[in-house]
């Protein structure tokens, strides 16, 4: 695929629908610090790519059209395994709060003006007195599993301590919250029944770029084309 010079006057009409200012990105994260719960969440949602579906984008090789239609035409169909996550994911953040001392806030769907057509809803935002920048983002995951050792996208060093695989959609998710909100780091969490997994990661500013560089190809020169051939049906 290569990048378009000019979008048609359909596609820029449906673009400039998708801008925002600073102060209308706040507010919009303030009125959807529920998520799922709230009907605007949904809404704004929609004709964007959101950071969990981030990794998909980047990996496509072939039938970017199909893509398209699949995010498009999607149902918010909850699985038993996201089910769980959602029902165990406060607790997993209390977990977080009490084990670090760190203050943990609800956050909303979050957007960056110069990027309006991506989003991304954290879990949480982070307050951490004792490191700079003070304030970060937790992502948590909450699978149906005994103990993190068995996750398959946590990776066992040498020391026998575990990270996450750079190579998995929850690091190009993460990696993609960052570069929303502006932070420099966020806390990656896997709780399990009989344990947990903890640890840092930080932004990084060149595996962005290509991410980036991977979404605006996909979303002007496929998604963009498709939503307007949506929309005049």
């Amino acid at each position: 695929m290569t990048s378009p010079t000019v979008l048609n006057q359909s596609e820029n009409e449906v673009y400039l629908d998708l801008q925002f200012n600073h102060a209308s990105a706040l507010e919009l994260e303030r009125e959807t610090i529920h998520q799922g719960q709230t009907k605007l969440w949904h809404k704004v949602r929609q004709h964007r790519l959101t950071s969990s579906i981030f990794k998909d984008v980047c990996d496509r090789k072939a039938d970017f059209e199909k893509l398209a239609e699949r995010l498009l035409n999607k149902k918010n169909i909850q699985t038993a395994a996201m089910k769980f996550g959602i029902e165990h994911e406060s607790a997993a953040a209390k977990l977080y709060s009490d084990i670090t001392g760190n203050n943990v806030y609800l956050c909303g769907f979050v957007m960056n003006p110069s990027v309006p057509h991506l989003g991304s809803s954290p879990d949480r935002k982070v307050y951490d007195p004792n490191t700079v920048p003070m304030y970060g983002l937790l992502e948590i995951k909450c699978p149906d599993k005994d103990s993190f050792q068995d996750c398959p996208y946590l990776k066992k060093n040498n020391d026998n301590t575990y990270k996450l695989k750079h190579v998995h959609k929850y690091y190009y998710q993460i990696i993609g919250q960052l570069a929303l909100t502006g932070m420099q780091w966020c806390d990656f969490l896997v709780k399990c029944r009989e344990d947990y997994h903890k640890e840092r990661i930080y932004m990084d500013e060149d595996k962005w770029v290509d991410i980036k560089s991977s979404l605006n190809k996909f979303y002007f020169e496929i998604l963009l084309p498709e939503i307007v051939k949506q929309s005049s049906k």
